[in-house]
């Protein structure tokens, strides 16, 4: 608000000071922000961009995720962690596009990825998500705005993203079929994979403890 004219002033988040400094420190580290649309789907979005090289397949990325959280006893050890509406009751409004994603779904994107996800906070440690990975296939840098509860996807030179000079799908709702042979034969193999070593730690005698380590070792780590 404009302290003389008692107006409402329209403000750009990314002008704040404290987002400014973040976005400076960012980019001495190499990165490159992709602002992704502010809809409650940020998270998925981010995921859906780096992955399947488009950001509006983020309902997939979505539906796989809380398929996962569901899945077996999942839920059990979740919901002692972050709430119940981490239960399969609780998640189904989870299934519906723009509810906000948050530290579960992290979690569970980076099992279902087999991949490590790094989230950059401003003046905070970085929390790296999927460090008992023995194998990962490769990681994923994400920054997040407090002040909006918001993701943004992070990239470097080096960042490859999968199929991104093929053309974009057809509609406004992009849907599992028009994934395409190249994005549709990767996305399948990934869930096939999750789905596997999912089914191992389910057959392990210790399950709860193996899924409270994968969703509890969240490591921190400062620039």
């Amino acid at each position: 608000m404009d302290p003389q004219n008692q107006i409402l002033v329209d403000v750009n988040p990314y002008e704040w000071p404290e987002e400014i400094k973040f976005l400076a420190q960012l980019t001495d580290l190499g990165f490159a922000m992709h602002r992704e649309s502010t809809d409650g789907n940020c998270l998925f979005r981010c995921v859906a961009h780096i992955v399947l090289g488009n950001a509006d397949f983020h309902q997939l990325v979505r539906t796989q995720c809380v398929a996962l959280i569901t899945f077996d006893r999942w839920h059990i050890v979740v919901e002692s962690l972050f709430g119940p509406r981490s239960t399969p009751t609780g998640y189904k409004h989870h299934m519906r596009l723009g509810e906000y994603g948050g530290e579960p779904e992290i979690a569970n994107l980076s099992f279902l990825l087999n991949m490590k996800i790094f989230v950059h906070r401003a003046q905070l440690p970085v929390k790296i998500y999927g460090v008992e990975l023995l194998f990962p296939a490769g990681s994923i840098n994400l920054s997040y705005h407090s002040a909006r509860k918001h993701y943004n996807l992070l990239t470097t030179q080096s960042t490859a993203i999968p199929f991104a000079d093929l053309p974009l799908p057809l509609g406004p709702d992009p849907t599992y079929r028009q994934l395409g042979p190249e994005r549709l034969s990767m996305w399948d193999a990934m869930v096939f994979d999750a789905g596997q070593r999912a089914k191992l730690e389910r057959d392990t005698i210790d399950l709860q403890s193996n899924i409270l380590n994968r969703v509890k070792r969240v490591r921190y780590e400062s620039y």
